[in-house]
């Protein structure tokens, strides 16, 4: 089943056509990978589906419903949750209060300006209990900016899932990690799409091979291929374009 469908998806900058009329459809349940070449439109898409951009024309749909045009924040809230290429964490406060804000961003914790932390029991153990799941847990204590690079990417990806998303938009999670912390981003990405939808931009080939159920292909702003991971390894225009011909 559909959870996220992208309709002739457009997007002009000035003369630049970033996005031609790109179509996808990611289904539940499925770790759908989003990979091209630099300049191919990857981030736009993602820029688009989670309101940044407007789109030029063309639509989003999500659970059925069309989203096309909807502001950030109101996207986020109907389950869509994104990270950025640059990592967007607060280095000054503890890893747990940058997940604990964002825990309080649902329900009725986000109005109340004036609540004592020690009132605020179940977004605290909801925070505790995403950082055990992408491994931060015993450095809950630690300040944000003490963190390595790689262990910020995995906050980063805590902070997005306090969010509650049904889709999770992950943007070069890997990007600028050491082959130690990609391993250990990768295994956690796999493991949170057991539970739940996943859409990946990915520069690293291998990676979006290994973890990947269904692969888009995106040049110059269009999708050049659509398929498992291994369509797309025997795709002779996708080789040509972005895996090399030997």
């Amino acid at each position: 089943m559909s959870l996220l469908e992208t309709e002739n998806l457009t997007k002009n900058f000035g003369g630049l056509r970033a996005l031609d009329n790109v179509s996808i459809n990611v289904k539940k349940g499925e770790l759908h990978s989003i990979i091209g070449p630099n300049g191919a439109g990857k981030t736009t898409l993602f820029n688009v589906i989670s309101g940044v951009f407007p789109p030029t024309s063309g639509k989003v749909k999500f659970n059925g419903k069309d989203i096309t045009g909807l502001k950030p924040y109101q996207i986020s809230h109907l389950g869509i949750g994104r990270s950025f290429q640059v990592i967007s964490i607060f280095p000054a406060l503890t890893v747990l209060e940058n997940v604990r804000l964002a825990t309080q961003s649902r329900g009725s914790y986000s109005f109340n300006l004036i609540k004592k932390v020690s009132d605020l029991k179940e977004p605290t153990e909801k925070a505790y209990e995403l950082l055990e799941k992408v491994g931060l847990r015993e450095k809950a204590s630690w300040k944000a900016g003490q963190l390595s690079h790689g262990e910020q990417r995995l906050l980063d990806i805590a902070i997005t899932l306090a969010t509650n998303p049904i889709l999770l938009m992950l943007d070069e999670p890997t990007s600028g990690l050491s082959p130690e912390e990609t391993t250990k981003t990768i295994e956690t990405i796999r493991e949170l799409a057991e539970d739940r939808t996943i859409l990946l931009i990915e520069h690293k080939i291998n990676v979006v091979l290994d973890v990947s159920d269904v692969i888009t292909v995106l040049h110059r702003g269009c999708v050049l291929a659509e398929g498992t991971p291994e369509e797309i390894q025997r795709d002779v225009e996708v080789q040509k374009a972005y895996l090399g011909v030997r």
